[in-house]
């Protein structure tokens, strides 16, 4: 665009190369190392105090024309500086609510990176005003001379320490095991489920997952009959088929959890629940962090339980990327998992706040996970 309007940029030219070999991989590349990820968020792209107001009627403030895009963990780039009638105080209050990405000792070096991109627009709408120019060629430069030698200079060592996946979770005064094991598509049209679950049993699960529609129940209860551990250790999960919703055969129980429920049906059934929902199950590995869902449920005190916590095997009847391998063979996860311990690979920010369900019929996999 500048080249268009403003004919060539040699000193552009000249720094492009080192900025986009060394510097941008430097700043990003560690925002996705060691566990951490990035988390697309929607963000206002013109904000100043132009595109705001006070709803006469109202008294509401009123954010408009947000030409918005979308950026890396709520990061502010060129909106970040003292200007605009923007102050330190408005960011610091901004920090109290958002906190600043990992590692943090980049965020304003990563700021500066994102706020060319409204100096290189300027620099080409009003070709006139040298100051944009000037702007972008002097934090290249400066950026360049900072990381001349790209990501393997600045890449972090540091390996965030999980904390130890807690033994239960304790939820509405009911104490669930941490770790449960699921029965969801047994091999042999569920023939095995009842030999599997046994096994985890006497292995040492003590929380098993199962549904009217998995078409099991009777061989989970078999096997925790045959276990002679008694029912009262064992924590059993279960859900209501669709076609009993009527309330004179459903136990109150089964009011209280949902399974697979996004945000938006959170909250429809919490305007309208007579009982609020303790439970939300989910699929949630490291290939679907959930993480916003997560938080959403955490902040409403909502307990969330994963399923196929290690990507489980694909089913092609409710997963379209069935033919793909999943992320227990994905070479960097393998790599994280052997540098921190497989709470890490379940739980990336190193906080587990959730249990969550292994499957399988083999003993030796029962047993491993």
């Amino acid at each position: 665009m500048n080249t268009n309007f403003d004919g060539p940029w040699e000193e552009m030219e000249r720094l492009k190369s080192a900025m986009i070999e060394k510097v941008i991989p430097r700043l990003l590349r560690p925002m996705e190392s060691n566990g951490r990820f990035i988390k697309p968020s929607l963000v206002h792209g013109d904000l100043w105090y132009g595109n705001a107001a006070v709803d006469s009627e109202t008294g509401r403030p009123l954010v408009y024309d947000p030409s918005s895009f979308y950026a890396t963990n709520h990061e502010l780039g060129n909106w970040r500086p003292d200007r605009n009638k923007f102050d330190k105080n408005y960011f610091l209050e901004y920090h109290s609510l958002v906190g600043k990405s990992e590692p943090v000792d980049d965020y304003d070096d990563r700021n500066a990176l994102y706020g060319m991109r409204f100096n290189l627009q300027a620099a080409a709408l009003f070709p006139e005003d040298s100051s944009y120019k000037e702007s972008v060629i002097d934090e290249m430069k400066r950026l360049i001379a900072k990381y001349p030698n790209g990501y393997e200079e600045g890449e972090d060592k540091t390996i965030p320490t999980a904390q130890p996946l807690p033994a239960s979770f304790d939820v509405d005064k009911v104490s669930i095991p941490a770790v449960g094991f699921g029965t969801f598509q047994g091999d042999d049209g569920n023939g095995r489920v009842k030999e599997a679950v046994l096994k985890a049993l006497r292995t040492g699960y003590r929380h098993i997952d199962t549904a009217l529609a998995y078409g099991n129940e009777k061989e989970v209860g078999e096997a925790i009959k045959e276990s002679g551990i008694p029912r009262k250790d064992i924590f059993v999960m279960t859900k209501l088929a669709q076609t009993w919703h009527n309330p004179s055969g459903v136990e109150e129980a089964l009011d209280q959890s949902l399974s697979n429920f996004s945000i938006i049906k959170i909250k429809r059934i919490l305007e309208i629940a007579r009982i609020r929902p303790a439970v939300n199950q989910v699929e949630m590995h490291p290939y679907l962090p959930q993480q916003e869902l997560l938080d959403f449920c955490s902040a409403e005190g909502i307990h969330v339980t994963a399923h196929q916590p290690l990507g489980g095997r694909p089913v092609a009847a409710v997963n379209p990327n069935s033919d793909r391998p999943g992320p227990l063979l994905d070479p960097t996860i393998n790599k994280i998992v052997e540098s921190t311990g497989a709470v890490r690979y379940l739980d990336p920010k190193g906080h587990i706040g959730f249990d969550i369900f292994t499957k399988s019929v083999d003993e030796p996999a029962v047993v491993a996970t």
